[in-house]
C-alpha cells in the first residue's frame, strides 16, 4: 500500500501576496463605501457659504453707509431750507421793491401801509408793530411819514386816550389796494409752475415752522 504524497506548503511569498492581495480588495471596498470625495469637490460648498457671508456682511455695510449718507442729506437739506427761504425772501421783497417804486414811496414805507390795510383798521402800533417785526420806535418814525402824506391817520384808542390806532384814509386805502395788486401779480408769477397741492403743502411747513420759532421764542423768553 502505497502512502499519499503530502501536498507540499505554498512558499511564504506566494502567502504574503494573497493576504495583501485581500487587504488591498477590503480597503477598495472600504473606500468605495465610503463614497470618498476629493478635496476639490469638498472646497467648493465651503467656498459658496464664504461667498454667502461675505456677501451678507457687504450688504449690511452697504445699509449701513447708506443711512450715513441718508442722515447727512437730511441735515444737508434742513440747512439749505433755511439759507433759501431767507434768499428768496429777499429776492420777493426785491421785486415788490421795484415794482412800487413808481408809487412815491420808498420800499420800507409800503410794508407798513400795507400790512395796515391787511389787519384792518383801528389797529394798534405795537400790534402793527409785532406783525412787521419791528421795533415801535422805528415803525412810529415811518408811521409819521406816511401820516405826512396823507396816508395814514392816528386816533386816540376807544376808552383809552392814552392809546393810539391807525387807520388807512380814503387816499391810504386806495394805495393799499394798488400795493396789493402788484404783490398779488408777482406772487402769481412768482408761484407760476407749482400745483394748489403743493402750495397748501408748503404753507403748512411754513405754519409748523412759524409754531416752532414761537415755542423757541418762548423759551427764549422764559430762560
Amino acid at each position: 500500500m502505497s502512502v499519499p504524497t503530502a501536498i507540499p506548503e505554498a512558499p511564504a511569498e506566494e502567502a504574503r501576496g494573497g493576504r495583501m492581495s485581500a487587504a488591498r480588495r477590503m480597503r477598495g471596498n472600504n473606500l468605495n463605501q465610503g463614497k470618498r470625495v476629493h478635496p476639490i469637490a469638498l472646497a467648493d460648498p465651503i467656498m459658496a457659504l464664504e461667498r454667502n457671508h461675505i456677501n451678507r456682511l457687504l450688504s449690511i455695510w452697504f445699509l449701513i453707509i447708506r443711512s450715513g449718507f441718508m442722515s447727512a442729506d437730511l441735515g444737508q437739506m434742513r440747512r439749505d431750507f433755511g439759507l433759501r427761504t431767507i434768499r428768496l425772501g429777499r429776492h420777493w421783497r426785491a421785486i415788490v421793491d421795484g415794482e412800487t417804486s413808481c408809487f412815491g414811496l420808498t420800499a420800507s414805507s409800503c410794508r407798513p401801509l400795507f400790512h395796515l390795510g391787511k389787519l384792518g383798521d383801528g389797529v394798534r402800533p405795537k400790534d402793527l408793530a409785532d406783525a412787521l417785526d419791528m421795533e415801535p420806535s422805528s415803525l412810529g418814525e415811518l408811521i409819521d411819514r406816511l401820516e405826512e402824506q396823507g396816508l395814514v391817520q392816528r386816533r386816540d384808542a376807544p376808552g383809552d386816550r392814552r392809546c393810539k390806532t391807525l387807520h388807512l384814509t380814503e387816499s391810504g386805502q386806495e394805495m393799499y389796494r394798488r400795493i396789493a395788486g402788484v404783490v398779488s401779480s408777482v406772487g402769481e408769477h412768482l408761484t407760476a409752475g407749482i400745483s394748489d397741492a403743493d402750495l397748501a403743502a408748503c404753507l403748512r411747513v411754513f405754519a409748523q415752522i412759524e409754531r416752532n420759532v414761537e415755542t423757541l421764542s418762548g423759551a427764549g423768553r422764559k430762560a
